[in-house]
Formats: C-alpha cells, sequence, structure tokens
C-alpha cells in the first residue's frame, strides 16, 4: 500500500531485461493482476520460455472500487509497454468472492446459485468462471463490473481468470507425487490463501482476510485444528509478498515450525532481473499462463 499523497504510478517493483524490444511483443504474452491492493504485471518471451519483466504498482489503502478502477485505467494508459500488441493477454482478478465446484457436478448457467451459497452477500459483481484442471474443479467467482469493462475495452481479446486458478493449477502440479499433508500459505498485503494437500490431492482451500498477525494465525490455526494437522511436524510453504522479519513470519514460527519459502516454476527461467526479487514473490503472477489454452 503506499501512503496519502505520494504518486500512484511509482511502481514498487520494476524489472525489464534489456533484451525486451517493443517491436517483439508479436512473441510476449503479457500476464496482468489486479487487487484492492495493487495492480502488477509481467512479460513472458514465449520463444524463450523466459520472463523478461514484472512491474507492480500499490493502490493506496481503502480505495473503493471506482477508484481502484480509474488507478488502473491512469497507470495502463501511461505505461507504454501495456499499450503494446502482444501475442496473448491473460488478467487475474484477486477478490475473495470466489468458490470451487468439482468439475462432475458443475453445470454451466448455475454459476450465480453456486456462488451464493458460499457468498450470499454478493449481487452486484459480474459471475465468472474457469477451470481448475488439477483439482478436477471449476473456480466461481466474482469481479467489479467496471473493472471487467475497463479490461475488456483496455485489452480486447483478453484471457480472464481469478487468481487461485494459477495458484492452485501450480501448487498442485508442484506437490502432484508428494504422499504427505502438505500446508500453503500464499501472503496479500490484506488477505492470505490457504491450502492443504494429501497424496497430491487437494484437500482443503480457502481465502481469509487479515488486519493483524493476530488474524492471520487465528485462521492458520484453525484450519491446522480442524484437518488435524500437527503444527511441529506439518511442513508448511510460504508464498507471496512476506520475509523472514515481518510479523506475520514471527507469529506464524512461534506455532508452526516446519516452514520453508517456496521457489519459482522451474517450467520458465527468469531475466537476471528476478534475481532481487525473493523466488516467492509474485508467484501467482508468474504462474498464469498455466491457465491460458
Amino acid at each position: 500500500m503506499i501512503a496519502p499523497g505520494e504518486t500512484i504510478l511509482k511502481p514498487l517493483v520494476s524489472i525489464a531485461d534489456n533484451s525486451f524490444r517493443p517491436e517483439d511483443a508479436g512473441n510476449y504474452m503479457l500476464s496482468l493482476r489486479i487487487s484492492g491492493d495493487n495492480f502488477s504485471f509481467a512479460v513472458l518471451d514465449g520463444a524463450r520460455n523466459k520472463y523478461i519483466m514484472l512491474f507492480s504498482y500499490p493502490f493506496r489503502a481503502g480505495e473503493n472500487p471506482d477508484e481502484i478502477c480509474r488507478r488502473f485505467r491512469e497507470i495502463c494508459l501511461s505505461e507504454d509497454r501495456l499499450q503494446l500488441k502482444y501475442k496473448s493477454v491473460n488478467i487475474a482478478f484477486a477478490g475473495r468472492i470466489a468458490t470451487l465446484v468439482p468439475s462432475a457436478v458443475f453445470e454451466n448457467g448455475r454459476e450465480a446459485s453456486y456462488l451464493a451459497l458460499v457468498h450470499p452477500e454478493q449481487d452486484k459483481e459480474i459471475v465468472l468462471s474457469g477451470p481448475v484442471r488439477m483439482a478436477d474443479a471449476c473456480c466461481v467467482y466474482g469481479a467489479e463490473p467496471g473493472l471487467v469493462s475497463a479490461v475488456k475495452e483496455l485489452f480486447p481479446g483478453v484471457s480472464v481468470q481469478h487468481h487461485c486458478m494459477s495458484l492452485l493449477e501450480a501448487v498442485l502440479q508442484k506437490m502432484k507425487n508428494d504422499p504427505h499433508k502438505k500446508a500453503v500459505l500464499h501472503i496479500q498485503p490484506s488477505s492470505f490463501d490457504m491450502i492443504v494437500t494429501e497424496n497430491g490431492k487437494l484437500l482443503f482451500y480457502n481465502s481469509f482476510p487479515y488486519r493483524a498477525p493476530e488474524d492471520f494465525i487465528y485462521y492458520v490455526l484453525f484450519v491446522f485444528e480442524q484437518l488435524r494437522l500437527n503444527p511441529e511436524a506439518c511442513d508448511t510453504m510460504l508464498l507471496g509478498e512476506i520475509v523472514s522479519s515481518s510479523s506475520l513470519y514471527t507469529i506464524l514460527y512461534k506455532y508452526v515450525r516446519r516452514v520453508s519459502f517456496g521457489m519459482r516454476n522451474d517450467s520458465y527461467s527468469y531475466s537476471y532481473g528476478f534475481e532481487n526479487l525473493p523466488p516467492h514473490f509474485y508467484y501467482n503472477l508468474l504462474n498464469q499462463n498455466l491457465c491460458v489454452s
């Protein structure tokens, strides 16, 4: 988040490889991710299967959906690299209104009713859906109408997904041959996703809001208790924007002992600029192409 008075157009993270050539944009794949906390984008050079760019812009705390949409437009229209014609463009919405429906019972046309079962308060969002193949499920989620309209206007033909889709695809791919129970925490500035796998299969997924470290650890330990996970023995992997010096990590390690940071997906290579970025940062952004058919 940025403080009042700071410019919204200054990126928090800026990585751009010297090999990036605007005239070659037709060979590149652009991934965008937007949440209530920030807007990020990354560029994959398809010919080399190599990420060569990543930018992230923070939003001000407490901005409403209309303000976020306006900021998103402002950034996209002022950033020359977002004006190019890419080979493909995909975007992930990182809202908390989402649920997974097993593929065996999912029916097209019933998306709104599925979402209403777990999020009865949603009535303004556009309801969207997409497959999570590694979980044999479909993600049904809500997105702000103004933001969806802006995305489709600025990026015609864009492929749309919920941010948990790439997160689940990448994590389940990584865990597919692991017979043990594993917990994964994907950290964002005001919420986190929790995934639990067993025998390489999805056992649990949910997203939780938090304002303080105490909120965060309450939800983590609640899930551990409900799933009978031993905090002293269960391997727990951290993804997203968290560092070992943070208050979240400190309180987590107080109760959960086998904690480690995740690594980037080695199916891709990464420009030299990524060496200065912790390898578990922007994990789902850098895996969004897994959900593009």
